[in-house]
């Protein structure tokens, strides 16, 4: 499996007294309940966002922790929130936090709603890494017991029709392979993941995962830390965001780059926010930080709350896909409702078409049409509006984060 320990995603120290679970039925499965944004698709921010969930916890809510034993992200990377053998604060009272473990997926009821196969498989892993620690066999949803729509009818789903489970725990050994035997066979065989298989034999195989006869291979265990594999990314792997100018804050803007920024000051410990980070640049996003200039050394004017150059470099803000100028600004619901011919309209339909809400039978082409709108209306659902919100005009949410480029020829 790949597993974040708690000094790999920077967590707080918790303030936990209650006594370990040694046993219980098994685990309930949870998903964040809130909005789970398309921009912290990249893995980079993944670890941030359990830090906010922490922080949500402790702060908000007055917790001793983070309320889950395990999270999973989008890319299958388990993260150690109470871990095991811990009480949970999640499954909705003292009882049941101490008949189940609490598995948090990544997603929401809101931005993102999947759940990708990479998640089903670390959600897997962290069901078979809990039973490894005592827990039983039961795999139920947070609304099981207790009055939620939690995990999602969607990730509930997975939960009914047994995909959750890892099935027979194979304890790791080794295995010589035979004549015509192949990856995929001896990745059922054993019941660990072809990837994870790879990333065992680093110096046998390669991305392909081609094998061949006589090849003595380690076949590791679900549920064990996988040995030599980092499960959060370097520095040098993550790409950050530009910095956006200085005029470019003044203008107050509202955009992903914003809440990347707070989640940052937040993971620096300079964040003074009530409520978010969110994307509108706000007197706390400023008040945020002045502390990391502050922390940085400057003082006076050069600690005023506004990014500068070099402060913002040594903040590395993880990019989030948008850059200042480079996509079309919303043009206005209005305009959109007088069937507008404009490069405008295919560059749309083109990203679209990307995203997989494309209803073309042929085009995009200029000319704003019925099938434009029918496929905005996919869009806006795969975002997780509906009814009223997921009409198919275009409204400056969704339009931002299907990010038009400007020059589309």
């Amino acid at each position: 499996m790949l597993f974040a320990r708690r000094s790999d995603w920077n967590a707080r120290k918790p303030d936990n007294g209650h006594e370990p679970v040694k046993t219980n039925k098994g685990v309930k499965v949870h998903y964040t309940g809130t909005r789970y944004e398309p921009w912290l698709e990249q893995h980079a921010l993944c670890a941030m966002r359990v830090r906010n969930i922490q922080d949500e916890h402790m702060d908000g809510k007055g917790d001793a922790d983070i309320d889950y034993n395990l999270l999973v992200c989008r890319h299958g990377v388990v993260f150690e929130g109470r871990g095991a053998y811990a009480q949970n604060a999640a499954n909705g009272n003292k009882e049941l936090n101490r008949a189940h473990y609490a598995v948090c997926a990544l997603t929401g009821s809101g931005g993102y709603t999947d759940v990708p196969k990479k998640m089903i498989t670390g959600i897997q892993d962290a069901i078979a890494y809990l039973r490894r620690h005592g827990s039983g066999w039961e795999i139920a949803g947070h609304r099981d017991g207790y009055p939620t729509q939690c995990p999602g009818d969607l990730l509930y789903g997975h939960v009914l029709n047994g995909s959750l489970d890892p099935g027979v725990l194979w304890d790791g050994g080794n295995h010589i392979v035979t004549d015509g035997e192949t990856l995929g066979k001896i990745s059922v065989k054993y019941n660990v993941p072809k990837d994870y298989i790879i990333m065992a034999n680093p110096d046998e195989l390669d991305s392909s995962g081609k094998v061949k006869a006589g090849m003595k291979l380690w076949i590791p265990a679900r549920g064990v830390p996988l040995k030599g594999a980092d499960p959060t990314p370097d520095d040098d792997a993550t790409e950050f965001q530009p910095f956006p100018g200085a005029k470019w804050f003044h203008d107050e803007p509202n955009s992903p780059i914003i809440t990347a920024m707070g989640e940052r000051l937040v993971a620096e410990g300079c964040g003074h926010y009530t409520k978010g980070p969110g994307p509108q640049w706000s007197d706390a996003d400023r008040e945020s930080y002045a502390a990391w200039q502050r922390k940085l050394g400057f003082a006076g004017a050069k600690a005023d709350g506004w990014p500068g150059e070099t402060s913002w470099e040594q903040l590395r803000v993880p990019y989030v896909g948008q850059t200042p100028g480079d996509f079309e600004e919303f043009p206005g619901k209005e305009w959109f409702h007088t069937e507008p011919k404009s490069r405008i309209i295919t560059a749309m339909g083109k990203r679209l078409v990307a995203e997989g809400c494309g209803h073309y039978t042929k085009g995009p082409g200029p000319q704003w049409t019925e099938a434009d709108r029918a496929s905005y209306a996919a869009w806006q659902r795969k975002l997780g509006f509906n009814g009223a919100a997921a009409d198919g005009w275009p409204g400056e949410y969704s339009w931002d984060r299907l990010q038009v480029p400007e020059d589309d020829d």
